[in-house]
């Protein structure tokens, strides 16, 4: 019986089926704005959930800041202000946009200088205990 052949054939195929497809959960097109070593900047991300479940942010992390925060832009009396969010979510099948005048993230006391071009960690904190990382570029 000589079944090996086809058989190692049809598996290497439904391997490489699952080739290239994106996660259900993932974060796309994060960047952070340039920084001098002990400054404040912002960083954006668009944060995707295909998955049948809720996601819910409790944090954020950055190995080049001394303090990370999510911070969402709330307008009160005709102003727009800034305050921190404890935790976002992220209902199932949408994408949360972390964007300029927007939710965003607040990179403060800067441990080096993030000049344009340079890269830079972030993880997301979920509350199941999860994390999702990125790299992201820096850029005006």
């Amino acid at each position: 019986m000589r079944l090996r052949g086809p058989i190692l054939a049809a598996a290497l195929v439904f391997a490489l089926a699952g080739c290239g497809t994106k996660p259900a959960v993932r974060i796309e097109n994060a960047w952070v704005r340039p920084v001098s070593a002990g400054g404040t900047t912002a960083g954006y991300l668009t944060l995707v959930n295909d998955s049948p479940d809720s996601l819910v942010l409790v944090g954020v992390e950055a190995p080049a800041a001394g303090m990370a925060m999510m911070h969402e832009t709330v307008r009160e009396g005709g102003r727009a202000t800034m305050r921190e969010a404890p935790r976002l979510v992220v209902a199932p099948h949408t994408r949360l946009r972390f964007a300029p005048g927007g939710a965003h993230l607040m990179l403060s006391n800067a441990l080096v200088e993030l000049a344009e071009g340079d890269t830079t960690g972030i993880t997301l904190r979920l509350a199941d205990g999860g994390t999702l990382h990125a790299t992201a570029k820096v850029r005006p």
